[in-house]
């Protein structure tokens, strides 16, 4: 249950800054037990899973966004990335593009469904 509902706080508040001390008090359990159970469930800690939960926004806010009204860094930093190039990295290293490839490739969808 302290997974569960410590995963779905993070979901409804996801645009929001967390720390683990927070997360822990959301959950309810020690520090520990909630890092195991996240690495249980998920494969990763509480504070990953909010970074690829933050990262997944970004991306689909960039796949729907108007690349000529849109910047990757005014959307990153909406999500709480605050260090472009750390963004830059870690969002490249998930999804094997940069942000701004992302955004463009969005524009280019748009104009073959046109």
């Amino acid at each position: 249950g302290y997974v569960k509902r410590t995963a779905d706080y993070i979901s409804n508040n996801i645009r929001k800054t967390f720390s683990i001390d927070e997360l822990v008090l959301q959950s309810g359990v020690s520090i520990r037990t909630l890092q195991n159970g996240f690495s249980k469930t998920y494969g990763k800690g509480p504070m990953s899973f909010v970074r690829e939960k933050k990262l997944e926004g970004v991306y689909r806010e960039l796949m729907k966004g108007d690349a000529s009204h849109i910047r990757v860094a005014d959307v990153a930093r909406e999500w709480g990335f605050h260090h472009a190039s750390h963004f830059t990295r870690i969002y490249k290293r998930r999804f094997k593009e940069l942000p701004s490839e992302t955004l463009a490739k969005s524009a280019a969808l748009a104009i073959v469904s046109t």
